[in-house]
């Protein structure tokens, strides 16, 4: 799994944590701490990079499958 597998992101990220009923509520950096956390994500950290619209489309994709967007 990589950064442009989003909607398979949000589902491991839907699956993984349950508890989380507004993906919106995360901060960036918590986000980001799931996505990586997920088993089987290899996708790359740069510490230059900007990762913001991804993780807006996370965060988009979640909701969605949540039934809030």
């Amino acid at each position: 799994m990589d950064w442009d597998d989003i909607e398979e992101i949000a589902e491991a990220l839907q699956a993984k944590h349950p508890d989380v009923k507004d993906p919106f509520d995360l901060l960036f950096t918590r986000l980001m701490e799931m996505v990586r956390g997920l088993e089987g994500f290899t996708g790359p950290v740069d510490p230059r990079g900007n990762y913001e619209k991804r993780l807006e489309a996370i965060q988009v994709k979640w909701a969605e499958n949540l039934g809030l967007a």
